[in-house]
């Protein structure tokens, strides 16, 4: 099941987990890229919880063993997803695995407006797992209600390129917290 590599390099890995809507979590698809690249796209239910989390990295893994030995995680997109305190803890452990190849991570629609303050919280504690990220380039957090707290796990990412915060509400505290 080898893929098509670029330049002779590692084969750049997509993690796309995205709420389908559904009330189980969906098989995983598996894209190959133009580029030599693959996508891997795992729909998932709106709230996810830390069996829920853990079932999720199980079928990821699964799915990455049969990928080339030279496959790395380049981009992680999680769109549209919540996640109790226990889904983050379920889900961390394998993101942070992968972590140190990231150069780009988009956390979209993921914190309403109206979310409550233990939202908040888990919210920013899936940036934990990037911390040994290196080579984060591109951080995406648009369609978010951000608070202070989002900011402390990407302070350290100093070689940040892009930060993208399309139709994000941020209140007076996060602004603070960006600006340090």
């Amino acid at each position: 099941m080898a893929s098509v590599q670029h330049d002779g390099g590692p084969v750049l890995l997509t993690l796309e987990l995205t709420s389908g809507g559904a009330d189980e979590i969906g098989s995983v698809r598996k894209i190959d890229l133009n580029d030599g690249g693959i996508r891997l796209i795992l729909s998932l239910p709106r709230l996810i919880d830390g069996e829920q989390a853990n079932l999720t990295a199980a079928l990821l893994f699964q799915q990455m063993e049969r990928l080339p030995e030279n496959a790395q995680v380049e981009r992680v997109k999680l769109a549209s997803l919540q996640f109790t305190a226990e889904g983050v803890i379920g889900i961390q452990g394998f993101l942070s695995l992968h972590a140190p190849t990231v150069k780009h991570v988009s956390f979209k629609d993921m914190l309403k407006e109206e979310y409550k303050q233990e939202d908040a919280e888990a919210f920013a504690a899936l940036g934990s797992a990037f911390q040994t990220s290196t080579h984060l380039e591109t951080l995406n957090l648009s369609d978010n209600a951000i608070s202070g707290s989002m900011w402390e796990n990407w302070s350290n990412h100093t070689g940040l390129r892009q930060l993208i915060l399309d139709y994000v509400r941020m209140d007076d505290s996060s602004v603070v917290e960006l600006h340090r």
